[in-house]
């Protein structure tokens, strides 16, 4: 119990582990219970400074990653808009080059209708030259009932075929079809124009066609002009491909009747060494 001079002395008789030694002092007693309250605090101010704490006002960083996210988000759209126009760069090279192929293709086979007209010429003007000698031969073999008949009867000019010639009208327009096809599909492609400077295709030639320089404030309308390019090379692609397809067919045709004028004439020169012969064993 605690006397008067302020210690706290428990009796013996309730205590007998107890000793005058473990008399404590007021303060010394103070000083030795523990600072409960200090702990609580100090725990307390550890939760509220926690990352959990929803009442924590806001920093520069986020404001900051915000802002870097969106510069990405920018760049990010910026590779976009340089690749789409890349591709249809590209598209537009191999459209160009498509339609480099067609046009040699169409101017090729102008050279080879030429040619076969030639050839058609040449044929009938053979079977024409054959059939005058068929004739003289056939008076040749009457020469003693028909020498003087074939002397006082002036020489019969030649006369086309019955047969017809071997190249019809419908060749000759033909062809002008293709020329005509292959004019419209050439006329288009001007370097001097400002869209077929930045042409994709011409880079292979050293022009100029640098997609990192281009401003991209105009994606849209570059995007639009590409697209209009491609839809004009698409439609002279399939003009020329109808005009090639069509050239073919009559080309197809003019073969096949160069083979039977060239069959024919074959036909003619055997006859003619037959009876010859027949006319040298006599």
């Amino acid at each position: 119990m605690a006397g008067s001079s302020g210690r706290y002395v428990k009796s013996k008789g309730s205590n007998p582990f107890f000793d005058d030694e473990d008399d404590v002092d007021d303060e010394e007693f103070l000083k030795r219970a523990p600072n409960r309250f200090n702990n609580f605090g100090g725990k307390l101010a550890n939760s509220l400074s926690g990352g959990n704490n929803s009442f924590q006002p806001l920093d520069g960083g986020e404001n900051q990653s915000a802002e870097e996210r969106r510069r990405q988000l920018l760049m990010e759209k910026q590779k976009i808009e340089e690749r789409t126009l890349q591709a249809s760069g590209r598209a537009k090279g191999v459209l160009y080059e498509t339609e480099q192929i067609g046009i040699s293709t169409a101017e090729d086979l102008v050279r080879q209708r030429e040619q076969l007209e030639r050839t058609g010429n040449r044929l009938d003007e053979m079977n024409n030259s054959l059939r005058t000698s068929e004739r003289h031969i056939q008076n040749i073999k009457s020469v003693f009932s028909s020498m003087k008949n074939y002397f006082s009867k002036p020489s019969e000019p030649l006369k086309n075929s019955s047969e017809g010639s071997l190249l019809k009208p419908s060749s000759s327009s033909s062809s002008s079809n293709l020329s005509k096809v292959l004019e419209q599909t050439s006329s288009p492609i001007d370097r001097d124009s400002p869209s077929q400077q930045q042409h994709p295709a011409l880079r292979i030639k050293g022009l100029e066609n640098d997609f990192s320089h281009k401003p991209l404030s105009n994606v849209d309308e570059q995007l639009e002009q590409d697209l209009g390019d491609m839809s004009l090379s698409l439609s002279r692609l399939k003009g020329l491909a109808q005009g090639l397809s069509t050239e073919l067919d009559d080309q197809n045709t003019l073969i096949d009747r160069l083979q039977t004028g060239a069959d024919k004439a074959d036909w003619r020169i055997q006859r003619q060494n037959k009876d010859m012969e027949r006319l040298l064993k006599k």
